[in-house]
């Protein structure tokens, strides 16, 4: 079979179907608008379907409304780039403990920041969506410094 690379005409379909594996559980499909779709067309694509795949399972995290648009898969299609905090190595120097935490805390400020972004800022949303009670999410906010950041959909915590 030829790499996906040579078959852009097969990405819209390949996302459709990968859409419907991602979103499954989901109240509502997960639909990928025409831009997002042209710009992952043109895409060199060298981990081949696998890495598609992945695209649309982090666009999906960070949509909002369930649809997948343009701005959702920057940067993506040339391996998998993350901000640049995901990018960096774990620090697994130290004791288990000071270790644990540092993963924890990493952890923590990239969840909560993609959570704050697909709920556009709203608290009430972000805690039914994490299953947190209100006040538990505004005081993890504080505690990782991302509390009263204005989350429209081009702030990159």
């Amino acid at each position: 079979m030829p790499a996906l690379r040579d078959r852009p005409d097969d990405i819209p379909v390949l996302c459709d179907r990968l859409l419907s594996y991602i979103g499954d559980g989901r109240p509502s499909p997960l639909v990928i608008d025409a831009s997002a779709v042209q710009f992952l067309s043109s895409q060199p694509w060298p981990g081949n379907v696998r890495e598609l795949r992945n695209v649309l399972a982090r666009a999906a995290a960070l949509a909002t409304d369930n649809v997948i648009r343009r701005v959702d898969v920057a940067g993506e299609g040339f391996g998998f780039r993350g901000m640049r905090e995901e990018r960096t190595p774990l620090d697994l120097t130290g004791t288990f403990g000071a270790a644990k935490e540092r993963a924890i805390e990493r952890f923590e400020s990239a969840y909560l920041a993609a959570l704050m972004k697909r709920c556009a800022g709203n608290l009430s949303m972000a805690s039914r969506e994490a299953d947190l009670a209100r006040h538990h999410l505004r005081e993890l906010l504080r505690k990782r410094g991302l509390y009263g950041i204005p989350w429209d959909r081009e702030t990159d915590v």
